[in-house]
């Protein structure tokens, strides 16, 4: 989507948005990727204003994404691509929770039991933070550990 929710090949304030790389592709792709962004942004800030309005207690609001930009990785790129793909959005809105349990390197895998020790009670063990990428080729099953590289 463009920034105000038209289809792709819309005009958009993103047209000229200086993108460094000589590739036109990768330059669309990034022109695009920032102009849905700024849309979904405004959609999900109106679906969290819409959830807290009409809830009759307030709710857990969880907002997370499975990865990051992929735009830098290539064949070879894994360990400086992996800030970018493993930065991910992980935003709670916990009513009545210690946000201190959270930690700015908290990962996605954490999430829950941190959730389901508060307001159910639970004794979930949190695991250790880690971070895995899986090559493109998925057949072979071989994951590679990141984590150093998000995290040196």
């Amino acid at each position: 989507f463009t920034e105000t929710g038209d289809l792709p090949g819309t005009p958009s304030r993103f047209d000229n948005f200086a993108v460094e790389s000589e590739n036109p592709q990768t330059v669309a792709s990034v022109r695009s990727y920032l102009a849905g962004i700024e849309y979904m942004n405004s959609r999900m800030i109106e679906l969290i204003d819409d959830i807290l309005e009409h809830s009759e207690q307030p709710p857990i609001i969880i907002l997370q994404g499975d990865h990051g930009s992929r735009m830098r990785i290539t064949e070879g790129s894994t360990e400086e691509a992996a800030p970018e793909m493993y930065s991910i959005l992980n935003a709670m809105y916990l009513p009545g929770c210690d946000y201190s349990e959270l930690y700015p390197s908290i990962s996605s895998v954490n999430t829950f039991p941190v959730v389901f020790n508060h307001y159910f009670g639970t004794d979930i063990p949190l695991l250790e933070d880690r971070l895995f990428y899986l090559a493109e080729d998925r057949e072979s099953r071989d994951f590679q550990d990141v984590t150093s590289y998000i995290n040196p």
